[in-house]
Order: C-alpha cells, then structure tokens, then sequence
C-alpha cells in the first residue's frame, strides 16, 4: 500500500514509524489539530484497536466537543479481512464491518400548528378515528392494569423516569396515572402512522426518533423501558 510513496513525495512528508500505533496514530492526530492532513497507515488495521483512544475519543470527537471549532483532517487506512486462528490483536474485522448510514431527518413542518398535528378531528391524522383512539385508551388501560398487578410498584414513584420507546397514541402513558412518574413518549419515524401530534394534543411529552441511532436526551437515564411492537417496526432494517 506504501510502495513508492517515499521516493515520490519525500522523507519529509512520509514517516516510517516503530510498530506502535498509539504512538504514530496520536502523533497523526495531533498534527491534523494544528492544520494538516495527516494519512495514517496501520499495517494491519486490526491494530487500530491499539489506539482506539486517538481514533475515537480524539480524532473522531473534537469537533462535536468543541462545538465545531477544532476540525481533524485525518485519514486511517490499512488493510483488513477474516481469518481463523489468530491472535486477539488480529480479529478485528468484525469491529469494522460497513454500516449502511442511518441518519433520519425529522419531518418538514411550516409552523408550530403543523408540529403538534392540531387538533384531533376524524382524517385528522390517517387512519385514527376518535372512536380508535378511545378505544386504544381504554385497552392500555387494561393492560397497564395488568402490569401493575404484576409489579406492584410502578406507580410507587421508584419509576419515576419511564420512556415508551414506540407510544403509538400515548396511551400508556395516559393510563398510568400516576403524579409520581413522567413518561417521555417517542414517535419512531419508521411507523406507518405519525401520531406525534395525537401526543402532544394530550399535553403529553413526545418526539420523533429512528432507533437505529442513539437517543440524547434529559434524563441520562430511565427507570422503566415500555417497548410495545418495537422490534416489528425493524425486523427488515
């Protein structure tokens, strides 16, 4: 891969470096703060995991960490496939397996009518009816009943955090009831029926979210996970 680089461009842009790649790796990285554009080279690239820490934390981060005012030009390269019977330090391959990219914009709106859907009237939303939505109310009530027989603190306020990954038309939320506990209602872009407005109109919390990317959010944690036909929504995914 290096063949020839040397002869052409010259020992003063092509290093040759001891196998340490923390060592040249950081080096690399620390030279892209200051305005270059270093290309890295591992010669094998499940030696990258020797510095993860420059890779990921350093030069994969500090843009997002100084809000956008340090860029890092940088380019790791290295060869990399399967092979049976070696070392930890050599079975990387399955780290560094191509990703389609999943990156989901939210849905355009014109105005903060549009955001919250207005109000609920029939065709509203397609496909929900009042008399759907009563009756979706009245089965989570059911349900959550149910929950609440088998674990008797739910609405105890020990969870007092809850998220419900897939909250259709917040229903669980609605049936919970309880002054103790907040429920953050999220509207998975992949589902057939936006019903984030139907949320909000029930002054419930809501948001739109793909969960094929990571959720940022207050609070860092939840006490209680309600994930009803989630992973239906992305067993082809």
């Amino acid at each position: 891969m290096t063949k020839g680089l040397l002869d052409k461009y010259g020992p003063g842009r092509v290093l040759d470096t001891l196998i340490t790649e923390a060592g040249f790796a950081g080096i690399g990285v620390g030279s892209a703060y200051h305005g270059l554009k270093p290309v890295i080279d591992f010669m094998t690239f499940n030696f990258s995991m020797q510095a993860i820490d420059h890779v990921i934390n350093f030069a994969a981060k500090s843009n997002y960490m100084s809000a956008r005012h340090i860029n890092v030009p940088f380019v790791f390269r290295g060869p990399n496939g399967p092979a049976v019977g070696v070392g930890a330090q050599h079975s990387q391959v399955c780290l560094y397996k191509e990703m389609e990219a999943c990156v989901t914009p939210y849905p355009k709106t014109d105005n903060n009518d549009d955001v919250s859907g207005g109000e609920l009237k029939p065709d509203s939303v397609p496909g929900i009816s009042v008399e759907l939505f009563l009756e979706d109310n009245k089965l989570w009530q059911k349900h959550v009943n149910a929950y609440k027989r088998l674990n008797k603190i739910i609405d105890s306020g020990r969870y007092h955090n809850i998220m419900d990954m897939n909250a259709g038309l917040g229903s669980f939320a609605v049936s919970l009831e309880s002054p103790k506990s907040w429920v953050m209602n999220v509207m998975p872009t992949v589902s057939k029926k936006d019903t984030l407005g139907v949320i909000l109109e029930s002054s419930l919390i809501g948001i739109y979210h793909d969960w094929c990317e990571a959720f940022s959010t207050y609070p860092r944690t939840y006490d209680l996970i309600h994930a009803n036909g989630l992973f239906s929504l992305y067993k082809d995914k």
